[in-house]
């Protein structure tokens, strides 16, 4: 439930993801880490869930982790965003 509601609070647009088109090198380095610290925080999780996907059955978290990098990240109109994103995908 918590770590729905900070994905939820960081990813979606303006978010991390779009920090990692930000010109300042540092402000690319903290979005990268705090991405990957999310992402396996997602991984780890427990799949239990009272969200539902389109398929009917529970969204885990790891799912809306995967939803927002592809939407957003691989998704984005600016090319720094999508080359950063390929690198920690």
């Amino acid at each position: 439930m918590v770590l729905r509601q900070i994905m939820n609070a960081f990813l979606p647009a303006p978010g991390v993801i779009e920090r990692l088109g930000d010109t300042r090198e540092k402000a690319r380095d903290k979005a990268r880490e705090t991405l990957v610290i999310l992402g396996g925080l997602a991984f780890r999780a427990p799949s239990g869930s009272k969200m539902k996907d389109s398929k009917g059955g529970p969204e885990t978290p790891l799912a809306i982790f995967e939803r927002f990098f592809r939407d957003s990240g691989f998704g984005s109109k600016v090319a720094r965003v999508r080359e950063q994103v390929s690198k920690i995908f």
